[in-house]
């Protein structure tokens, strides 16, 4: 009994010696997690600080900078990146070029960037060499080609080494994919040397560099968005291009987070952190040392931090103070007061892209003053701001039309001229539906397509199929002539647009001032209020009901997003949604009607039963 009990002591001591070395095994299996740390933005378009005491929907680089910096629970950002449309957009970015944004971005401490299709608006030369030549934060793309020397025109590729917390430094290799989808989405001129080559061929060709050097965490910065109305998506690189832990994404305007499984297992975290600089993200990678590599990623990896938070991060007092220098410095070009308004010209960016605006025509009949055309069109897409009712300044027009485009003239054909219009009223419509729905990706990706115009007078009716809306076209009170040639006014960027392949394809006149100059030319003369008369685009009613101008517009303007879902929804409810849109309205009504008569059958009926009922 007593060698028993010795045995079994030896066993029990074996066993905890055991569990000991055991657990102490697995603590150091454990220990050996890293947290890599990434702050990430995108697609912010000239937006840099909260200059609204909180309440502008800009999270702003100052926020970012105290974010990125950490705290003592939370540790500072080994990483802070962006995937692109970032240097231009509103007068802060525009007034310089860019280089303005370009230095608050090396005070935050960015990495690396991606160029956004908006980016190229000052040419791609100015984008790498000028704006490049003044960003300490790398320019990066693997797939877009130098036509002339068949190289890639931007690095494709960096690497930056972050300390290990358990031996060897970890290598993450970052890379820039640039979708060839954004190449109609800049004005041709601005690359019109540059080949926006497949991006699954050339990212897997940096991925497998990067390895070769070392990389054992991979990072893609891709301007592609996830629209189905896409070729290209970010998503589908992630399935088809292996090695990529994460990419950062960009273009499309919302708020993601996928993550894509291949058939082998391996996965890639994709995300987007919305626009406008509504949000900032952060994603936290964990690395296993010992395996050197990510494991168990998870969409829980991805945070946002909004704008419209209540506990967002204080905004860094140097960032601010540089900012507000910054802006000091453009006032003086920015507050000159060019002209005045006595009511709102409206803009949100829904409703530029659904029907004319008093803005879109005020702008169409300043091409026309500039130039003597006929007709003027300008894509909704080129319309960035509202003018609110007063003064009208400088910096208030560029932050209408930030793009740097310029206005040229050419001449088609009054057929030509119809099917433009025919064209530009079905973008409408399914820009229309894809706002009734309230869903993002329901909008075509050529929504901005939608022409806002000058000079033609249409009554159009919306029940007819596409190429059969137009019932009456009239210039200077004359219908259009299908067989006479009439000069348009346009930005070159829609002169040269594949969605109206005639006006494309004719040949330039003449070239004229930028968009924002012919239209600080406009505002400044005391009579350019007559285009508030005007009301270019009207509905067509039955002929006992003669048509009518519509009431002005009254929806106020939009900074999208305001609210917190991120889409490209405005912030109308569904009922103010309908009153703009007749038709809905019409259905809606129907569908009450008939809802109240079977209401009132089947309360009849019930009443009848319960007659019977006592009469049993």
């Amino acid at each position: 009994m007593r060698q028993t009990r010795r045995i079994l002591a030896l066993l029990v001591m074996a066993a905890v010696i055991l569990f000991s070395m055991t657990s102490g095994v697995f603590a150091q299996q454990d220990s050996q997690i890293q947290e890599i740390r990434i702050i990430h933005t995108n697609d912010t378009h000239g937006r840099s600080q909260d200059n609204a005491a909180g309440n502008s929907g800009i999270f702003g680089f100052d926020r970012l900078k105290t974010l990125a910096e950490g705290t003592e629970e939370q540790p500072a950002a080994d990483l802070i990146l962006d995937a692109g449309d970032t240097f231009h957009g509103l007068s802060f970015a525009t007034v310089d070029k860019g280089l303005s944004t370009a230095k608050v971005m090396n005070a935050v401490g960015y990495t690396a960037t991606t160029p956004g299709n908006h980016d190229f608006n000052y040419t791609a030369d100015y984008l790498k060499n000028t704006i490049g030549g003044q960003l300490d934060a790398e320019i990066l793309s693997c797939n877009i080609v130098d036509k002339t020397t068949g190289k890639l025109y931007f690095d494709p590729y960096t690497i930056k080494e972050i300390p290990g917390e358990y031996g060897d430094d970890i290598k993450v290799g970052i890379l820039g994919i640039t979708s060839p989808d954004i190449y109609s989405a800049t004005a041709p001129s601005n690359v019109e040397n540059l080949e926006f080559a497949d991006p699954v061929t050339y990212a897997q060709k940096a991925v497998s560099e990067l390895k070769d050097q070392g990389c054992t965490v991979i990072i893609a910065l891709a301007h592609m968005g996830n629209s189905t109305t896409l070729q290209w998506k970010s998503t589908e690189v992630a399935k088809q291009v292996s090695g990529i832990d994460l990419i950062i994404d960009g273009h499309t305007h919302v708020e993601e987070k996928h993550l894509v499984t291949k058939d082998n297992g391996e996965q890639t975290l994709v995300v987007q952190a919305g626009y406008y600089f509504s949000a900032a993200g952060e994603v936290t990678l964990k690395y296993d040392a010992d395996q050197k590599k990510v494991v168990g990623l998870s969409t829980d990896d991805e945070k946002l931090y909004k704008a419209t938070d209540t506990d967002r991060p204080e905004q860094d007092a140097d960032i601010k103070a540089l900012m507000d220098e910054i802006s000091q410095e453009q006032s003086k070009i920015l507050d000159e007061v060019v002209g005045h308004t006595d009511q709102e010209l409206v803009y949100s960016w829904e409703l530029i892209r659904c029907r004319q605006t008093n803005l879109g025509n005020v702008i169409g009949d300043a091409y026309i003053a500039a130039t003597g055309a006929d007709v003027a069109f300008e894509n909704a897409g080129g319309i960035r701001s509202a003018l609110s009712e007063g003064d009208i300044t400088r910096g208030d027009i560029i932050n209408v039309s930030p793009f740097g485009n310029y206005v040229v003239t050419k001449e088609i054909s009054g057929l030509d001229l119809l099917d433009i219009i025919e064209k530009s009223l079905e973008i409408g419509r399914t820009n229309q539906e894809a706002w009734d729905k309230q869903n993002q990706e329901a909008w075509p990706s050529g929504s901005g397509s939608f022409l806002q115009w000058g000079g033609v007078k249409i009554v159009y009716r919306a029940d007819k199929p596409e190429g059969q809306r137009v019932v009456s076209a009239e210039i200077q009170g004359q219908p259009i002539d299908i067989d006479k040639t009439y000069k348009v006014a346009t930005n070159q960027y829609v002169g040269s647009s594949s969605t109206y392949p005639a006006l494309a394809k004719a040949e330039v006149i003449n070239e004229y001032s930028s968009c924002e100059e012919i239209l600080t030319a406009y505002f400044s003369q005391s009579d350019w209020t007559k285009s508030l008369e005007e009301k270019y685009l009207q509905e067509y009613n039955e002929p006992d009901n003669p048509p009518t101008a519509p009431e002005e517009e009254t929806v106020p303007p939009s900074e999208q997003p305001e609210g917190s879902s991120g889409t490209q929804v405005s912030d109308q409810t569904a009922s103010e949604a309908q009153s703009l849109n007749p038709a809905t309205g019409r259905i809606v009504h129907g569908v009450v009607i008939t809802a109240v008569a079977v209401l009132f059958v089947a309360g009849m009926i019930s009443a009848v039963t319960l007659v019977r009922g006592h009469k049993e």
